[in-house]
């Protein structure tokens, strides 16, 4: 069974950097590889760690800086990217995907990024923070942003 990788598990993690940026750790702000790593692996139907993608996005030039670039990232692992989407009355209509979601609740705005899926008929996130299934409107509920109001959400509109 395919699951989300723990970003916070640092025994697994904890040595490792995005792309060349020796500042930003996989723990800390890793959650959007490890988004795409889950999609690569639904790909291939088997489990790809999250450095694996890494060293094909930086070999593919996706990184700009410690951030990935959707478009190119779609492109490298042999994905379709559609764009993004920020109207709340709009989620794709296939799974998985990912959904940037509002990480506020660290404190300031921040982005932080999980996988949209559907378990057992049920629409869900898999978060890489902690590496655990939550419920589809988790981070708005927790933000107190139910209708996206704020801004700090969006779907990336890729397909396998």
């Amino acid at each position: 069974m395919l699951k989300i990788e723990n970003q916070l598990d640092v025994k697994k993690w904890g040595k490792w950097y995005l792309g060349k940026v020796k500042t930003s750790k996989f723990k800390d702000f890793g959650c959007h590889l490890f988004c795409w790593a889950y999609l690569y692996s639904v790909k291939l139907g088997r489990q790809v760690l999250p450095s694996e993608v890494d060293g094909i996005f930086v070999r593919e030039g996706v990184y700009e800086g410690d951030m990935i670039n959707s478009e190119r990232a779609a492109r490298a692992l042999g994905m379709q990217w559609l764009g993004k989407e920020k109207d709340i009355s709009k989620p794709p209509k296939y799974f998985p995907t990912i959904k940037e979601v509002d990480f506020s609740i660290k404190g300031g705005k921040q982005q932080h990024f999980v996988i949209r899926t559907k378990i057992g008929g049920k629409n869900v996130i898999l978060d890489p923070y902690g590496g655990v299934e939550r419920p589809i409107n988790y981070y708005e509920k927790v933000t107190n942003a139910p209708n996206w109001e704020n801004g700090h959400f969006s779907y990336r509109l890729i397909k396998i």
